[in-house]
């Protein structure tokens, strides 16, 4: 049986640290249905504590042989989404999300 795989857009937060080994923090937010029209890193928010960027796309494969995994992590009450990805735009950068 075939992978089906499909397009999402990556959303991270940018947040202010209080600790004397970084100054931020950059964290998986969203993972958008469809890819927008936005170029990579685009900002989205700011309000002071955190930024939004739009930090690119992502291509996802689903695998039939990993069935059990997605319903399992679909009903446990805490998804994840478990991708190791590199976004388009950021060359050399991998975020596991």
């Amino acid at each position: 049986m075939p992978e089906h795989r499909f397009e999402v857009g990556i959303v991270v937060a940018r947040r202010k640290l209080n600790g004397p080994w970084a100054e931020y923090a950059w964290l998986p937010e969203l993972v958008l249905p469809a890819v927008p029209a936005a170029a990579p890193w685009t900002p989205l928010t700011e309000d002071g504590e955190e930024e939004l960027y739009y930090a690119g796309d992502f291509e996802i494969s689903l695998r039939p042989s990993a069935t059990g995994h997605y319903r399992d992590n679909l009903t446990s009450g805490a998804r994840h989404s478990g991708l190791l990805c590199n976004l388009s735009g950021a060359a050399n950068t991998r975020s596991r999300l």
